[in-house]
């Protein structure tokens, strides 16, 4: 998933994979509509925002599996 919203792109400009994983996390809590702590998303290393990623791609599959549920039943 590739952000492409400008205001997240410029907050987060570089091509390092610390920058395209902090996008990440904000595109994916923004497709939520989850807070995101900047503070903490700032002091995270890759890691941390690997595992945040994970945690709200699931989150998401989630949500759109119970949808979808609801749709066919």
């Amino acid at each position: 998933m590739e952000v492409t919203d400008s205001a997240t792109f410029n907050r987060f400009p570089g091509q390092d994979a610390w920058s395209r994983e902090a996008r990440r996390v904000l595109a994916l809590a923004s497709e939520l509509h989850m807070p995101v702590d900047y503070q903490d998303l700032i002091f995270g290393d890759v890691r941390d925002l690997q595992s945040r990623s994970l945690t709200l791609r699931r989150k998401l599959r989630s949500r759109s599996s119970r949808r979808d549920d609801r749709l066919y039943a």
